[in-house]
């Protein structure tokens, strides 16, 4: 009741400038976020009283609701969090990020999504190191957060601008950082000219500045590190990059192969098999650019590695892609992209999970992976 309100009219250091009046939510909203609700309490109730059964059913239920409403992870977060402990991770955290690292523009659509979470889960979401959304649009739902329904109030810009130690101002646009963040009123002048400095210092460098830069951290599962190598048998192993599982939308990566091994494989593997083994992947490997498993018309595409290769690879898995979705491949930079593998859509309409980049490997083989970035949502 004692809330400070914002007074439009006041051009004080406690107001943001001119904000846009959220919506107020609709019943279709209300309707959604009662539905995720009540399957966060069903859950809690089946592993209070050990039913399994349950538990899996409304599990899978929410991954495939939110498949399709992505922008209601934010509802599952909060309502994780009312519940407490009695809510598994797996079912109110993990789910809920995992869309929301994997869908970046389905989740940042809805406002009034963002205007209803409490600070801590809105800072779970901005400290998040394993997500693919750029800094940008980490700010703009703490923008959207900060103005509230009504347009916002002191306690809640105060909390706000609390929070904005979490965006890592160095990796926004110069362009948004001198407008729509500095206008924001949310960011200290201090943490601005610092940011400032660094983007003056890379470009006095010559450094080219990406358009959009992650946090994510590039490394393989197996190493934990951007440098992965087989171990020292005469056996393959496949190995995983540490990188959201891709279900829509068209990544690129690249690989340099430091060392060949007889018969170096490189492609994506699928994660909602029991275990990460070659049959279960779409590979090509030096030899002839040998496919497997064997999707077109051909089992070899006319080129091969050599050590020093650097391999970019391009997986498109949007909607309208060409023949369901493709696996490309380019070893020669500037080089025409050579399709490995067609229809790689169904893999993921089939059954849970994504793809993820793999590696085939045997000793001495060695794999650096150089990039990987969302050319398309």
């Amino acid at each position: 009741p004692n809330k400070k309100k914002k007074n439009s009219n006041n051009n004080n250091n406690d107001t943001l400038p001119a904000p846009q009046q959220q919506p107020e939510p609709t019943e279709a909203y209300h309707a959604a976020t009662r539905r995720v609700q009540n399957l966060v309490k069903l859950n809690a109730a089946g592993t209070y009283f050990n039913l399994p059964r349950l538990c899996e059913k409304v599990r899978k239920e929410l991954s495939a609701w939110l498949k399709t409403n992505p922008e209601l992870s934010f509802a599952l977060l909060e309502a994780g969090k009312e519940q407490g402990p009695s809510v598994p991770n797996e079912i109110s955290f993990d789910l809920a990020l995992y869309h929301i690292r994997n869908n970046t523009q389905g989740v940042i659509k809805d406002p009034n999504m963002i205007v209803q979470l409490s600070s801590p889960v809105l800072e779970m979401i901005l400290t998040d190191q394993k997500h693919t959304m750029n800094e940008m649009d980490l700010f703009q739902l703490l923008q959207w957060w900060a103005q509230g329904i009504d347009g916002g109030d002191l306690d809640r810009i105060d909390t706000a601008r609390t929070l904005s130690q979490h965006i890592r101002l160095e990796l926004i646009d110069p362009v948004n950082l001198s407008t729509v963040v500095t206008e924001s009123g949310l960011v200290s002048e201090s943490r601005l000219c610092e940011a400032y400095k660094v983007l003056a210092l890379a470009a006095h460098a010559n450094m080219v500045l990406p358009k959009k830069q992650f946090r994510l951290e590039l490394k393989w599962l197996d190493s934990q590190s951007d440098v992965v190598t087989s171990p020292a048998v005469n056996t393959h192993e496949v190995k995983l990059l540490d990188y959201p599982e891709m279900t829509s939308g068209t990544f690129q990566w690249c690989c340099e192969l430091e060392e060949l091994c007889n018969y170096t494989w490189l492609g994506v593997q699928h994660t909602g098999m029991q275990d990460a083994n070659f049959d279960d992947g779409c590979f090509f490997y030096s030899h002839a650019g040998t496919l497997y498993p064997n999707r077109t018309s051909s089992s070899t595409i006319g080129f091969g590695f050599a050590p020093g290769s650097k391999v970019t690879l391009t997986l498109d898995l949007r909607a309208d892609a060409d023949q369901g979705g493709t696996l490309t491949a380019t070893v020669v930079e500037g080089g025409a992209p050579i399709t490995l593998f067609t229809n790689m859509r169904q893999e993921v309409l089939n059954c849970e999970g994504g793809f993820v980049p793999a590696a085939w490997l045997k000793s001495p083989g060695r794999v650096r992976i150089l990039f990987v970035k969302k050319l398309y949502d």
